[in-house]
């Protein structure tokens, strides 16, 4: 059985058409993978001699346990967000006389062929040999190394956990992510040292074999866990239950009030929430509040750039998820858009409100950020000015650009669908800019008169909105044809 599963993804692989449809994006993938390699590679030779010129006086190994800390748990994290589990692949085989068992410990095991399980390993295995096993001695070199590489893939079958139970619970899944991200902030501030506890467990593992149990009950747990969940959610029908009870957007009373515009965002908010692949990228910028919260406890980071980009990403963080596809998220229906009696003003209009509305959300979300001093408040209220009176402008000039079709009922992460060269160089100006404006001020010591500066930037734009918004959609329907004809494709 297992060996004709083997054999259906072999086919599966060698049959699908993406790597020739996407031949530039992939080639671009392949080339960042090699480069990724290599520093991992380099870091891995090097990684000791790295860690002596930091910290001359102390014992690398601790230090390196203690950085795995920070590592496992963001890794966490960042595989719940970026790795792609093959769960809905069990569909076909669900009503065929086939032991199901044997399916999930399959799907479990291939989970484990997964790039970011095998980075750390470059690193891991090399450091181990090179450093830990001529420091520390044979059986706590060994006894070091089998501990983390249990961990690694308890990492594999939480984030597994979390992902499959997102479908059904999304609500627990999200606070589970976010509870990792505040155990880096309380360690980071020095609230609550997990790190040195991590470090002192590792040590006492190594040194005593019989404390192996507790990594690999760790990971039997985290398995058996996944597997039970896999397991009582099998079929399409438990999940589909589950899924028309999600939260729904409603009819927004006050949206009315703008007449056709406000029927137009509400359709777009409904297609932005029911849709897989928007609705993922909309979480994502609601996880970035709490992980950007770290770099506040930074020293000096008033006075940097910095704190600029930070203000920027946060006013703006779901407006860029959204707007570096905009136009392309409705490319199924939008023959049906352009047949049907409604203005092009209305329909650009409609876009601007929307994005105009996620940077007030995105601003209203950063206000608790004022913990950290008045002066963060002046910062993101300028950016937030800023986001309003150029971002969003930018947003729907480069969307007149996008001429690929998006699937939004699939996935988002390592989904490359409707991305071209121009949306992965939108944030730039969007950085860049208000950097520019503080530049000269900084040098003169005018901290405070540069962030003005950029509120008063985006304040202009502000003003000029209707003569922005005229010839963005004037260009809008200059490009409109060739928009039809890339989304038809």
């Amino acid at each position: 059985m297992i060996k004709e599963l083997i054999l259906h993804e072999w086919l599966e692989k060698t049959r699908s058409t993406f790597w020739r449809k996407n031949l530039i994006i992939n080639i671009f993938l392949a080339l960042f993978l090699a480069i990724f390699v290599l520093y991992f590679i380099f870091l891995a030779l090097y990684i000791d001699v790295i860690l002596h010129k930091i910290f001359p006086h102390d014992d690398i190994v601790a230090k390196f346990t203690l950085f795995l800390f920070y590592y496992f748990v963001s890794d966490i994290v960042m595989r719940f967000f970026f790795q792609k589990l093959p769960i809905l692949k069990i569909q076909p085989y669900l009503l065929l006389p086939i032991r199901k068992t044997k399916i999930f410990h399959f799907l479990m095991i291939k989970s484990l062929f997964s790039f970011l399980n095998f980075f750390p390993l470059i690193v891991l295995i090399p450091f181990a040999f090179k450093v830990v096993l001529p420091e520390k001695g044979f059986i706590f070199g060994i006894n070091w190394l089998i501990s983390v590489l249990f961990l690694v893939l308890s990492n594999n079958f939480i984030v597994f956990f979390l992902k499959k139970n997102f479908l059904i619970k999304p609500l627990f899944s999200l606070l589970g992510v976010f509870s990792f991200l505040f155990l880096i902030y309380l360690d980071s501030a020095n609230y609550i040292l997990f790190s040195n506890y991590f470090q002192f467990l590792i040590f006492k593992i190594s040194h005593y074999s019989v404390f192996l149990t507790i990594p690999l009950a760790l990971m039997l747990l985290s398995y058996w866990f996944s597997f039970s969940l896999m397991k009582k959610h099998s079929y399409l029908d438990a999940l589909q239950i589950k899924s028309n009870s999600e939260v729904k957007i409603r009819d927004l009373i006050f949206l009315e009030r703008l007449g056709k515009i406000g029927n137009l965002i509400q359709l777009e908010l409904k297609m932005l929430w029911r849709g897989k692949r928007s609705r993922s990228l909309l979480i994502v910028a609601l996880v970035l509040f709490p992980y950007l919260l770290l770099f506040y406890s930074f020293d000096n980071f008033m006075n940097s750039y910095y704190s600029i980009a930070i203000g920027v990403v946060l006013t703006t963080a779901f407006s860029l998820q959204y707007g570096q596809l905009i136009f392309a998220w409705e490319s199924k229906y939008f023959d049906l858009i352009n047949s049907k009696p409604i203005s092009y003003k209305e329909f650009i209009l409609s876009k601007y409100y929307l994005l105009l509305g996620f940077n007030l959300i995105s601003f209203i979300l950063s206000l608790p950020f004022v913990f950290f001093g008045l002066d963060i408040l002046l910062i993101n209220f300028s950016a937030f000015l800023f986001n309003c009176g150029f971002s969003i402008y930018l947003f729907l000039f480069l969307g007149c650009f996008n001429h690929s079709k998006v699937d939004n009922s699939k996935g988002a992460f390592f989904n490359y669908e409707g991305v071209q060269i121009i949306q992965m160089f939108a944030s730039f100006p969007i950085v860049i800019l208000p950097i520019l404006i503080f530049i000269p001020f900084e040098l003169f010591g005018f901290f405070h008169s540069g962030f003005i500066a950029i509120g008063i930037f985006g304040l202009f734009g502000i003003l000029l909105r209707n003569q922005i918004l005229a010839y963005i959609v004037k260009f809008f329907i200059k490009k409109r044809h060739k928009m039809l004809v890339g989304f038809r494709k």
